[in-house]
């Protein structure tokens, strides 16, 4: 990914990106000093480039985060086994199993 903002013109064919140059050369480039901005060059960076911070994404809700922990295949076949055996249960009661009468 080549972005012209953090490239420099040297005398290779390729240009170069940000983290192959030299400290120097970057500063340079950026109109930075290695001590850091001044206040007001600060200010008017933050008027024009505003803010230096990330979008801030918007999270789920807790119960839906509840609920993806149940999306899996294992889970499906353990929640059929256990329909399976109650249902099992309840139709032996109802006809009459004795082996399911504790239950």
């Amino acid at each position: 990914m080549n972005n012209p903002k953090f490239t420099t013109p040297s005398g290779d064919t390729a240009p170069r990106q940000v983290w192959q140059q030299t400290v120097d050369a970057v500063l340079a480039q950026t109109k930075s000093q290695a001590a850091g901005l001044s206040s007001a060059d600060a200010a008017e960076r933050l008027n024009t480039c505003g803010p230096n911070a990330l979008p801030e994404k918007k999270g789920k809700p807790g119960w839906l985060r509840f609920l993806a922990h149940f999306n899996d295949v294992l889970i499906y076949v353990l929640l059929a086994a256990a329909g399976a055996d109650r249902h099992h249960g309840a139709l032996g009661r109802y006809l009459g199993d004795p082996r399911r009468d504790g239950d």
